[in-house]
């Protein structure tokens, strides 16, 4: 992934809020980026201290940031490494793949594992299975080729803010080619997440523009809480 995202990093665009790459390599099986600092702090960090107008302000400034990256046209080697994804053969690698495991027919791969989990209801988990079977047919990501370069992880604590602006977003690594609305589901569990993204689509209205992306958000988030059922086991099971 973060191979992707130094590929990612050299190409973009100045109009992408980004950090500057200096260089990334490979150790054994472990890959590394090496990044300019850029000035501020973590916008979740001083999210609560910020006002309604500022919180208004750096939620419109996410939501131009995330329209310059979506209108993004990549060069082919940058999108077919964007679209690539390594062979999945366990559960394991579902969950390294994407940071959203679906498609759908990927994501329901997770169900079966989510269901011997200690401490999690297994008729829960499989009725969360059934209602991503359902939504099935709003599922915009079953081609891995199709679509804008999504950020993926574009939550709070991947914004850099310096007071005034957003310097930069962080953590290209699970970039992808989707549709605009799946930048959306990283922000719900955010505080004030409502007025969060009723900013963000005020300054970027067509995030929202399908006719069905009520129902493709409720397939984002469910599928996403199936995937973090298994990343947060052991802090489940600990207690």
């Amino acid at each position: 992934r973060l191979q992707r995202e130094a590929l990612i990093l050299e190409h973009l665009p100045d109009e992408v809020p980004h950090v500057v790459l200096v260089a990334a390599g490979v150790i054994e099986d472990l890959t590394w980026t090496l990044t300019h600092w850029v000035p501020g702090t973590m916008l979740s960090l001083g999210w609560a201290d910020l006002d309604r107008t500022q919180r208004r302000t750096a939620a419109g400034q996410l939501g131009h940031a995330l329209r310059a990256l979506h209108t993004w046209e990549p060069l082919p080697e940058v999108r077919a490494a964007l679209a690539a994804r390594p062979a999945q053969p366990d559960t394991s690698d579902v969950i390294g793949a994407d940071l959203n495991p679906l498609p759908v027919n990927r994501a329901l791969r997770l169900v079966e594992a989510a269901t011997r989990l200690e401490n999690v209801d297994r008729q829960l988990v499989v009725q969360l299975g059934e209602e991503i079977e359902r939504l099935r047919p709003v599922d915009p990501l079953r081609n891995p080729s199709d679509g804008v370069v999504v950020h993926g992880d574009a939550h709070l604590n991947n914004i850099i803010w310096d007071g005034m602006r957003l310097v930069a977003l962080l953590d290209y690594e699970w970039g992808r080619l989707g549709p605009p609305d799946l930048e959306l589901q990283p922000l719900l569990p955010c505080e004030d997440a409502t007025a969060l993204i009723r900013s963000v689509v005020d300054c970027y209205p067509g995030i929202v523009a399908h006719p069905r992306f009520v129902e493709r958000l409720w397939l984002y988030d469910l599928s996403a809480t199936l995937r973090d059922l298994l990343v947060k086991a052991p802090l489940l099971a600990t207690g």
